[in-house]
């Protein structure tokens, strides 16, 4: 018993003391840990302190910059895509323009250099001629035409001369055949004289052959062509009765023209009117007259030239001439011959004025000889008085605008 109690108490006693060691141990090291931990923050402060310090002296040793006396820029607003798009940019005008005042000394003897200047006064009138050239498409084709017209009279001058030369050598041919014939045939019948007189033995001429009647053949061939020339009759009425149908026939928004031939039976197509359709209250037939069929188309081209003219700006008279002559084809009456003899001369006077007002309006010698004659060939149609006085008046400023000019 007593050395189990002695064993217990120092086996208690040996652990308590490892406790103890063990809380020293603890103890030592936590002490270390702060000692490491203030150590670190010394040297961590001392680091700052460093720094601190050369902050410092770089501010005291750079230059102090200016103060900038402009503020930061506002923030300005975005603009949208739509107010971009439809943004103005105006030019840039100076709020006060530079003025510059004139040198008087130099305006009291200033003088403009000639516009044209030339070596010689005829060299200069030349080049002042060449440059105050006007150039006329008009008066080109007309100077074409003439030339034209001229080169075709000359032609039919030759043409014609020959023909009269041919004609001169056909006829001195013929002229010298029958003078011979004529010799001839007087020789002959002085032989036949001779012959026919009794000589001197009263040998007698032989009398003429006894007429031994009508020969059948040629009485035949009388009948048979009498047969056929009354059998032609019949047809030739009926070819010239059909040549003078005329047939009227609406196809497809348009009317067709056709005429008869010269035959008994048998037609053909005239022309297609597009656009043109039967009349209220116009009578509708199997065949027409020549005037009911014709007044169709003549109005047809009469309409066409009508709506050419009244197109705005210049209008083609050219077009409108040949619309015109179309329509004389159709002109069945004497009063749509009228109609169309007083549009083309109302067309020629348009054109022949226009042309004299071009040609004045140059202002030249050679403008005012052009425009005198355009008027002058104005004068000569057969127009209405009082276009004939206009252009009377007209001729008469020319001329004494022309003679100013010279």
């Amino acid at each position: 018993m007593g050395k189990d109690s002695l064993l217990k108490s120092t086996s208690k006693k040996k652990g308590k003391g490892k406790k103890a060691e063990d809380k020293d141990k603890r103890a030592q090291n936590a002490a270390k840990k702060k000692n490491a931990k203030k150590k670190s923050t010394e040297k961590k402060k001392a680091a700052k302190k460093k720094a601190a310090k050369k902050k410092t002296a770089k501010k005291k040793t750079a230059p102090k910059k200016k103060s900038s006396s402009k503020k930061s820029p506002s923030t300005k607003k975005k603009l949208t895509a739509k107010e971009l798009i439809f943004m103005k940019f105006t030019g840039w005008e100076p709020k006060k323009p530079a003025k510059v005042a004139p040198d008087k000394d130099m305006l009291k003897g200033y003088s403009a250099p000639p516009f044209i200047s030339g070596r010689s006064e005829e060299e200069t009138k030349r080049i002042k001629e060449l440059l105050f050239l006007k150039f006329d498409m008009d008066h080109t084709i007309a100077a074409a035409e003439k030339g034209a017209a001229e080169k075709e009279a000359v032609e039919k001058a030759v043409a014609e001369n020959a023909a009269a030369e041919k004609e001169a050598a056909e006829k001195a041919a013929a002229e010298k055949a029958a003078a011979e014939k004529d010799v001839a045939e007087k020789a002959a019948q002085e032989k036949y004289e001779e012959k026919q007189q009794p000589d001197g033995k009263g040998i007698m001429p032989p009398s003429p052959p006894l007429d031994s009647g009508p020969d059948p053949m040629k009485s035949a061939l009388f009948i048979v062509i009498g047969i056929l020339f009354l059998l032609m009759i019949p047809i030739i009425v009926l070819s010239i009765s059909n040549a003078d149908r005329y047939y009227l026939k609406p196809k497809h928004g348009a009317l067709e023209i056709w005429k008869g031939d010269f035959a008994p039976v048998g037609k053909k197509r005239m022309i297609i009117l597009h656009g043109v359709q039967f009349p209220e209250g116009f009578s509708s037939k199997k065949v027409y007259t020549e005037e009911e069929a014709f007044q169709f188309a003549f109005n047809y081209h009469v309409d066409k030239a009508s709506a050419l003219q009244s197109v705005k700006g210049m209008p083609d008279y050219d077009e409108i001439k040949a619309e015109l002559k179309r329509a004389y084809r159709f002109a069945a009456t004497k009063e749509h011959r009228k109609i169309l003899h007083k549009r083309q001369t109302a067309i020629d006077l348009a054109i022949l004025k226009s042309k004299a007002e071009i040609a004045a309006s140059s202002g030249t010698i050679e403008g005012t000889k052009e425009a005198l004659r355009c008027l002058k060939e104005a004068e000569a149609l057969d127009i209405e008085e009082a276009d004939a006085l206009i252009i009377k008046r007209k001729i008469s400023v020319i001329e004494k605008r022309a003679k100013k000019v010279d």
